[in-house]
C-alpha cells in the first residue's frame, strides 16, 4: 500500500471519528483524548478488512515528554498510523501517517506490540460504522 493511500485512509478515519467527540453517549466522547487504544484497534481492523493489510498494534509507555500514561498507534506497510497523537501537546507531528523512524514515537521507553487477528471483536460499533461509511463513500 502506498503512503498516499494510507494518508487518505487515516484522514478519512480521523474525520469520521471527530463526529463522535461531542456525543456524550459514545465511548469516544472527547475524542481524541483517551481514545488511542480503541481507535488503533479500529484502524487495524479496517486495514485488514478493506485492504488485506496486516500490521501491529503498538503501545508505548514512559515517554520523556509525557507526565504519565501510555499511547497506542498502528504500524503497517512500513508506516505508523496515529490518528490520536494530537491529544498531547508539543508532539511536533503533523498529519496522521509517519515513518517508522518518527522521533516522537521512538522516544517511548517501553513498547509492546501485538498483531491484528481476525478474532478482534467489533466494538465500538458506532465509531466502526462511521469509519466504514466514510471509507465506502470515498
Amino acid at each position: 500500500m502506498k503512503e498516499a493511500d494510507l494518508v487518505q485512509f487515516a484522514s478519512t478515519c480521523r474525520n469520521a471519528m471527530e463526529g463522535w467527540a461531542t456525543r456524550s453517549g459514545s465511548m469516544f466522547h472527547r475524542f481524541p483524548i483517551g481514545a488511542c487504544g480503541d481507535a488503533t484497534n479500529l484502524i487495524g481492523r479496517l486495514l485488514k478488512e478493506h485492504f488485506g493489510l496486516n500490521g501491529e498494534y503498538v503501545c508505548g509507555e514512559q515517554h520523556p515528554t509525557l507526565a504519565s500514561g501510555n499511547h497506542a498507534w498502528y504500524e503497517a506497510a512500513g508506516y505508523i498510523i496515529d490518528i490520536t497523537h494530537d491529544q498531547f501537546e508539543d508532539t511536533g507531528l503533523v498529519g496522521w501517517v509517519f515513518p517508522l523512524s518518527s522521533t516522537w514515537h521512538t522516544s517511548f521507553g517501553e513498547i509492546e506490540r501485538s498483531t491484528y487477528c481476525e478474532g478482534w471483536f467489533g466494538y465500538p460499533y458506532d465509531a466502526y460504522a462511521a469509519m466504514l461509511a466514510a471509507l465506502e463513500a470515498r
